[in-house]
C-alpha cells in the first residue's frame, strides 16, 4: 500500500499544481486584456490631446496674423 499511496500523492500533486498553473495563466490573461484596454484608452487620450493642441495651434496663427 506504500507504493499506492505515493503514487496517489504524486499524482494529486501534479493536479494540485497544473491547477494552479491553469489559474495563474487566466490570471496573466485577464491582466494583459486590461492592459490593452488601459493602452487604448491612454491611445484615445493622446489623439484627443493632439486634437486639441493643433485647434490651439490654429488659434495662435489666427492671432499671429492680425
Amino acid at each position: 500500500t506504500g507504493t499506492m499511496d505515493s503514487m496517489n500523492t504524486g499524482i494529486d500533486d501534479i493536479s494540485t499544481t497544473l491547477e494552479q498553473s491553469s489559474l495563474g495563466i487566466t490570471d496573466v490573461a485577464n491582466e494583459a486584456t486590461q492592459l490593452v484596454t488601459a493602452i487604448s484608452a491612454i491611445l484615445e487620450e493622446t489623439q484627443n490631446n493632439q486634437n486639441i493642441s493643433d485647434e490651439l495651434q490654429n488659434e495662435v496663427n489666427n492671432f499671429e496674423k492680425v
